[in-house]
């Protein structure tokens, strides 16, 4: 049986990359922890290229959309990693957007 690798990737402009997630992570974490990860990975490597804009985030995890779009958590874990998406955002002067899209166009 070939073992089950979860990987995100993102993308800016001609601009991509592609990570895996540790296995312990997928084993302990909510999917929606690994998918706002996904988004802080996006701004921690590409912020100071989208200082002063507007980015939007499209995902297919409803829950996932909804913390971007508050920038809160009542889960302590995921809420430390809305700081690190926050504070990103701020330093660039970037205002955050998160859309949802269904499954089958993801």
């Amino acid at each position: 049986m070939t073992p089950q690798i979860w990987v995100f990737g993102c993308s800016y402009q001609s601009q991509w990359i592609q990570c895996a997630w540790p296995k312990e992570w997928v084993e302990t974490y909510h999917t929606v922890f690994l998918e706002l990860y996904a988004a802080f990975v996006t701004l921690d490597v590409w912020g100071h290229e989208l200082s002063n804009s507007t980015i939007r985030f499209y995902c297919d995890n409803k829950l996932t959309v909804g913390i971007l779009r508050k920038q809160s958590s009542d889960s302590p874990v995921m809420m430390a990693l809305v700081r690190h998406i926050v504070l990103i955002c701020m330093i660039h002067n970037i205002l955050l957007d998160a859309r949802h899209i269904q499954d089958i166009d993801n």
